[in-house]
């Protein structure tokens, strides 16, 4: 037998070890078998799990596939078909336990946390009652151990309700995306409105009379796009808890906006005055189609950044007649 073969022959059984674990042996496993400082796998099932998030992936395939030491089969199999001798030598019983439990809770604080949301979005006054009442109880959780679990399900719900009001979302008038492109004034609504999601309003088969037309359009989580005709001077006034404006040739970003352009058209244009309210997300006012992945917010350089160009969404030039046929 060359020394090779027996090298290879000598190296230990792949299993998790009992000693120097920090959670489930596997870190301190690998190093044993590989004959190397675990710390080098710790770092990079760390790394790992910051810049692609596979770290916890991986980690958790390994300790269910790969046996105890001292224990001759793995998790999984002891779960599913494991004697009730087997199960109870391993000390994985606690930490899996402890697994499901912490599983159990992150899965009730994400749903409370969509709960606080749409009840905040949509039933103001009852969404802060119920952040009221979870506070009782999270005063009670701190002296009853039986639902100190409840922690952060309810920090969950407070946050997302606060985010939501703060934001001043709306998230009443459905969910999905909504389609409008009315073929005369008769058929343009009041106001426009849906509750998440992507809102589009497309008046350019329109013929607007000389004088001011107001269209009010509302969105409380998403994108909102209305589409104008080119020779109708456009005026829009937004207000966005958090998110991006972008009026044809001018634009803002960031929290809390409350921006408006509002000039004034040549003797015997029409005028369009557009009013929309976004609670989180986009409100786009373009004289051509914009695409559903529209680049002209988030992207590489954050949330709120704007590309901007000065023919992005178009240049409202029947307001600047003189402007735009210089261009």
């Amino acid at each position: 037998m060359s020394s090779s073969e027996s090298g290879h022959a000598a190296r230990p059984r792949l299993v998790r070890s009992r000693r120097g674990r920090l959670i489930g042996g596997v870190c301190s496993g690998l190093g044993a078998h590989f004959s190397v400082d675990p710390i080098l796998f710790r770092i990079a099932f760390v790394g790992l799990a910051i810049f692609s998030g596979i770290g916890i992936a991986l980690y958790l395939v390994i300790l269910l596939l790969v046996p105890e030491e001292g224990v001759s089969r793995a998790p999984i199999y002891l779960l599913w078909r494991g004697s009730v001798g087997e199960w109870h030598a391993s000390a994985d019983r606690r930490l899996l336990r402890w697994l499901v439990i912490a599983t159990a809770v992150v899965a009730a604080a994400a749903l409370l946390a969509l709960a606080g949301a749409w009840l905040a979005g949509t039933h103001a006054q009852l969404a802060a009652w119920a952040v009221v009442a979870v506070g009782a109880v999270l005063v009670l959780s701190a002296f009853t151990r039986t639902i100190r679990w409840f922690v952060l399900p309810g920090v969950a719900f407070a946050l997302a309700v606060a985010t939501i009001a703060a934001a001043h979302v709306d998230l009443r008038g459905g969910v999905g995306d909504h389609f409008y492109r009315p073929q005369s004034l008769s058929e343009v609504r009041r106001g426009y409105q849906l509750g998440a999601g992507r809102l589009e309003i497309d008046l350019r088969n329109l013929a607007f009379p000389v004088g001011t037309t107001r269209l009010h359009v509302r969105l409380g989580v998403g994108q909102l796009v209305v589409l104008v005709p080119r020779g109708v001077c456009v005026a829009t006034s937004a207000r966005i808890g958090a998110g991006y404006v972008g009026a044809l040739e001018r634009s803002s970003a960031g929290l809390d906006v409350n921006w408006s352009e509002h000039p004034s058209p040549p003797p015997g244009t029409p005028r369009l005055v557009v009013d929309g309210n976004v609670g989180l997300g986009a409100l786009l006012v373009a004289d051509h189609p914009v695409e559903h992945g529209w680049g002209g917010w988030g992207g590489e350089n954050g949330l709120f950044t704007s590309h901007y160009h000065p023919v992005a969404l178009g240049t409202n030039e029947a307001c600047f007649p003189s402007v735009g046929a210089s261009r």
